[in-house]
């Protein structure tokens, strides 16, 4: 048998062969998003809501400028856009999100506490957190602007000891555990199909050799 012949008859795993459908999905996605983009654009006029000096100039540079009409509009078709991806994603990481929430009703989630901390402290320990003024100047920033997006109640925030960024067991660091959930765990299965993908691969070019 030739090695070409032994390198094809490699089986591939599951998490190979979806590894090597995400661009045909991706193209798929973008398809639909810009459909959907199309449509929105076209019931605009009927759909949205008038205010108040909705022709004035909300910024002017040269010859170029933009009313506050037309960066709402842009906002609103930015904001369907990426929730509708919120919405898909959720649905193909389902398993994975529920494990993780599992992990946490547990208190096994220090992965992605970890991954919490990279993301807004670029810190690799829960025992560096606080060490330095800036994190909980960056976590208070953090609660402001999950208030103002309605993610957390005024409930969630509590006192100030439940906004004490080291406080890893309050309300605050819950509610952004679940904010961070879908990145992590969509973070993590890209890692984990690309390791896989190397494995299979490096297998396949040994067996060849």
């Amino acid at each position: 048998m030739s090695k070409k012949n032994k390198k094809s008859a490699a089986p591939k795993s599951v998490k190979t062969a979806l590894f090597s459908i995400i661009p045909v999905l991706s193209a798929i996605l973008l398809i639909f998003v810009v459909g959907l983009v199309v449509i929105l654009v076209k019931n605009l006029n009927d759909k949205k809501p008038t205010f108040k000096g909705a022709e004035d100039v909300y910024f002017e540079y040269g010859e170029m400028s933009v009313t506050k009409d037309e960066l709402y509009t842009n906002l609103k078709i930015q904001y369907g856009a990426a929730e509708l991806i919120r919405l898909i994603d959720e649905k193909l990481y389902a398993e994975e999100l529920e494990a993780s929430k599992k992990l946490t009703e547990e208190k096994k989630d220090d992965d992605l506490v970890l991954y919490i901390l990279d993301s807004l402290f670029q810190i690799d320990s829960k025992e560096k957190l606080g060490t330095d003024e800036e994190h909980q100047k960056a976590w208070d920033e953090l609660i402001e602007s999950l208030e103002m997006n309605n993610l957390i109640t005024a409930e969630e925030i509590g006192d100030e000891e439940n906004q004490k960024v080291t406080n890893l067991d309050s309300k605050v660091w819950e509610t952004v555990k679940n904010h961070y959930r879908l990145q992590y765990v969509r973070n993590s299965w890209a890692k984990d199909a690309y390791v896989e993908q190397w494995k299979e691969e490096k297998l396949a070019q040994n067996a060849a050799d």
